[in-house]
């Protein structure tokens, strides 16, 4: 069943506990993107697909990009869902939570 996350702070909670099996049904939305794989940042298409993923925030009121996220479209939303949620290896998250405002 889908559901949504409305604000930063309850996706920071979810990713605080380590608990990451409740972003499972969580839709996509203004704040929430999911992401499969890391951008590919040795390529263009890769730094651009980068820019245009945190610059939608920056020019909102902010967001969080989880990387690691399977996401599928289900039959009764038209945004992704997310389906499945891998641990990255900690060199690739950078190993700590971080948030953007603007």
């Amino acid at each position: 069943m889908p559901k949504e996350l409305n604000t930063i702070e309850e996706i920071e909670e979810i990713l605080s506990s380590e608990t990451l099996d409740q972003l499972i049904g969580v839709i996509e939305n203004e704040i929430v993107e999911a992401k499969d794989q890391p951008w590919n940042l040795a390529s263009r298409d890769g730094q651009r697909e980068f820019a245009r993923d945190v610059s939608s925030f920056a020019n909102l009121r902010g967001g969080i990009i989880l990387v690691g996220v399977h996401t599928d479209k289900p039959d009764v939303v038209e945004l992704d869902e997310i389906k499945e949620v891998r641990w990255l290896p900690i060199a690739l998250s950078g190993g700590s939570l971080q948030r953007y405002s603007p």
